[in-house]
């Protein structure tokens, strides 16, 4: 029965992708309910997003307000959750090892996706059915103005909703990086392609431009890249032609290479399992580019910080 239900819901968001004008309305709503899209009063592009200068400080103004929160339709909150001030963080956290580990960081962050979670949990024919009228509305409605990066964020959602491993890399080469101690190395995946992180340039790119947008007061380094990650870039080398995915560059320091300081010479290490090359931070963000950016205004909290010399 599992299973059929399932394929059942796979068939309605196929359907939906297939036929645009494909409609769900069975659904009888509660009057009381707001079937409109919550409006967050800050958002990217505005010179009021420009002021906020910390992680922290986007996230207050970017949460739902509780008593409005629970009236929305599921519908209402899909396109809210899309609209959401901080959505790039839906792709960033992602690793090759846990692929939607971005989507249960917001959950955590974000008040209006922890309620579509929930719903998803107990009604996922309801939260199908408004994932593919939005997704529908997006194709028939030509006042609406839908981007890329829309569209990634739908998929995202899907990709959830289906129950279904996200398609990455099931076979990579995998290398050990020496590190000062002989006896010690460091694991890494060895030149990924795009498509090993399940994505392409393109909208490799689209995220680029969009994180530029939620964080106005990040630099641009270096265009994103597939090949390295943040601990790769501030552990291994920063070089543009560096090859090596860190997941975890915790023996660096258990060889001793670095060992903890009181302040910041080389490494800074963020709690978020983010690293990044100090003075004014540097750091890669996933499979997205890098930036050069103050330590507590990047996708990845900050709250504490650990410094190796």
């Amino acid at each position: 029965m599992k299973a059929r239900k399932i394929a059942i819901l796979l068939f309605i968001f196929t359907s939906a992708i297939v036929n645009p004008a494909y409609m769900v309305d069975n659904i009888q709503e509660d009057p009381s309910m707001i079937d409109t899209p919550y409006e967050f009063p800050v958002v990217p592009g505005t010179d009021d997003w420009a002021e906020l200068d910390s992680l922290e400080e986007k996230l207050e103004v970017s949460q739902i307000p509780d008593d409005l929160l629970e009236k929305l339709t599921t519908e209402a909150l899909v396109q809210t959750v899309i609209d959401y001030p901080l959505a790039a963080s839906l792709f960033v956290h992602d690793t090759l090892d846990d692929p939607l580990r971005s989507y249960y960081v917001v959950v955590e962050e974000f008040n209006g996706l922890a309620e579509l979670d929930r719903r998803l949990k107990e009604n996922p024919e309801e939260v199908a059915n408004a994932l593919n009228n939005v997704m529908a509305d997006m194709y028939t409605v030509q006042s609406k103005s839908t981007d890329d990066f829309e569209l990634m964020c739908i998929n995202k959602l899907a990709t959830v909703l289906s129950g279904i491993e996200p398609i990455v890399a099931k076979s990579v080469i995998e290398k050990e990086l020496p590190t000062g101690d002989p006896d010690i190395t460091v694991s890494a995946y060895y030149n990924l392609s795009w498509s090993d992180h399940g994505t392409t340039a393109s909208s490799a790119a689209t995220l680029t431009r969009r994180l530029l947008e939620e964080y106005p007061s990040a630099t641009l380094i270096r265009k994103e890249v597939p090949q390295y990650n943040c601990h790769s870039y501030a552990w291994y080398s920063t070089s543009s032609s560096n090859k090596y995915w860190i997941n975890d560059p915790s023996n660096y320091y258990n060889a001793g290479d670095y060992s903890k300081a009181t302040t910041p010479k080389k490494v800074t290490m963020l709690t978020e399992g983010n690293t990044g090359s100090v003075d004014r931070v540097e750091s890669k963000w996933g499979a997205s580019a890098l930036f050069e950016h103050d330590y507590d205004d990047c996708p990845y909290s900050a709250r504490t910080l650990e410094y190796y010399r």
